[in-house]
């Protein structure tokens, strides 16, 4: 279990796993759950009733005379490929995640996606109950038709294969085909961050290999001539994005790499306050060996990697979520970020400004907090000083007690709320906060060192 926790922390992310939260998101979710077998049992109900016997004339037969074929794609592989494979890729990224979140939430929106399109699929197959275009070949085996005195076809070949003959709009393979796949290129762009501005062609060729794949059975289904070509439009590609949205944000949304839930667990359980307030001693070697990594292979394979490569920690993840896009940074401000926390805020501006070419144009909001308060005009700004006077002052009056302050920073300095800055005494926070203010300015604007020809 810690060793899966620590693999989630060093991929980005806390580790939620089916061990420590599976019984919790399954009990949340079990209405959910109850729905999906209704939607089972009513596409159960609904394939076992007959279509409409529309009328079919003889004048209508020259377009349903095509040869009876078989399947290119059998009946039994659509299950597989729309429903199987998607599962395996997500088992895969939780294997490498370890967010028991993103994969209940991902298969319990395929099963919405594939169940909704079914049942909806053949709710319109059996009210329409338009012909095959291979009709006449199901209705006459012989070859011979025969017509009653209203012109319509008297039928006599077998029963069921009549019945299927009157199901051909909307296309099942196709509907299925795109309610599974669909659902699977959403995940994947949300995953490989496809829309993050970063021009990596590679990653949306990923992305439209199962969009191209639907395409493909649907084309299968008109040239067995199961299917008219309008038939095939009317798939579900519509349905499984409604059922995407509903549990994960748009692939090109800054925090479209996860499921709602997550995040909304992360605000409910305090994680980011918990972050805030204590100090990780490992947080700066996770960086920085997260940085020579990335350093080596900053885009991976043709610039393809998870989005959990490419995000901070969860308490950075967390904190971008809060600031957003719009925050702004002000000299006479205290951002709410370093107000948590000097030293976690410092480790982050060094590991920002490490891989800044990378990061920059990524569209998230840690980014574009790190935007704003990476501006070298508030580095240099000369209150930088008093800046981090009033961070301590923050600090001191925000109510924690000394105790906090020795737990969390290691210090035994006996410091009471009401203290006045300039009264704190020997190795305070005012002192270390200004040293760690001093660093980060020596880390944008480094000063050249002959003798290793390295910066800090």
């Amino acid at each position: 279990m810690r060793e899966a926790q620590m693999r989630g922390s060093q991929n980005g992310h806390a580790a939620h796993t089916v061990r420590s939260h599976g019984a919790a998101v399954a009990k949340t979710h079990m209405h959910d759950w109850l729905v999906l077998l209704l939607l089972v049992l009513i596409e159960v109900i609904l394939y076992l009733t007959p279509p409409f016997s529309r009328y079919v004339g003889k004048d209508m037969m020259t377009d349903l005379k095509y040869p009876l074929l078989d399947n290119t794609v059998p009946v039994w592989t659509v299950p597989i490929y729309a429903f199987l494979l998607p599962v395996v890729i997500f088992l895969l990224v939780y294997y490498r995640r370890r967010d028991i979140y993103d994969l209940h939430h991902a298969i319990l929106g395929l099963l919405f996606s594939i169940l909704v399109t079914a049942v909806i699929t053949d709710a319109i197959k059996n009210a329409v109950g338009r012909p095959r275009p291979d009709f006449f070949w199901r209705c006459f085996p012989d070859g011979k038709d025969v017509y009653d005195q209203l012109g319509n076809v008297l039928c006599n070949g077998e029963e069921s294969v009549i019945k299927e003959g009157h199901k051909s709009f909307p296309s099942g393979h196709t509907s299925w085909s795109f309610a599974g796949l669909g659902f699977l290129s959403l995940y994947l762009s949300g995953k490989l961050q496809a829309f993050d501005r970063s021009g990596h062609v590679a990653k949306l060729c990923i992305v439209f290999l199962p969009l191209l794949a639907a395409c493909l059975v649907a084309i299968s289904r008109v040239d067995d001539y199961w299917h008219h070509w309008q038939d095939v439009f009317a798939g579900g590609l519509v349905v499984a994005t409604f059922c995407y949205l509903q549990f994960f944000p748009p692939p090109y949304h800054p925090e479209g790499w996860g499921p709602y839930a997550y995040f909304r667990e992360l605000e409910e359980s305090g994680a980011y306050s918990q972050a805030a307030d204590t100090v990780n001693p490992l947080n700066a070697e996770l960086m920085d060996s997260h940085v020579e990594s990335k350093e080596d292979d900053s885009d991976g394979f043709l610039g393809l990697h998870l989005a959990s490569d490419s995000t901070m920690p969860i308490e950075d993840v967390e904190s971008g979520r809060r600031i957003g896009p719009s925050a702004s940074f002000r000299p006479d401000e205290t951002h709410p970020f370093i107000k948590s926390n000097i030293n976690i805020a410092y480790t982050k501006c060094k590991f920002v400004k490490i891989t800044s070419d990378e990061y920059l144009s990524t569209p998230s909001g840690f980014l574009q907090w790190q935007q704003f308060i990476l501006k070298e005009k508030d580095v240099k700004a000369p209150n930088v000083i008093e800046r981090a006077k009033e961070e301590i002052e923050a600090i001191i009056h925000s109510g924690k007690s000394p105790r906090h302050h020795k737990e969390t920073h290691g210090r035994s300095d006996d410091i009471d709320e009401d203290t006045p800055i300039d009264e704190v005494k020997g190795p305070n926070v005012f002192e270390r906060i200004k040293e760690e203010i001093e660093a980060l300015v020596g880390a944008i604007h480094p000063k050249k060192d002959k003798s290793d020809g390295s910066s800090s």
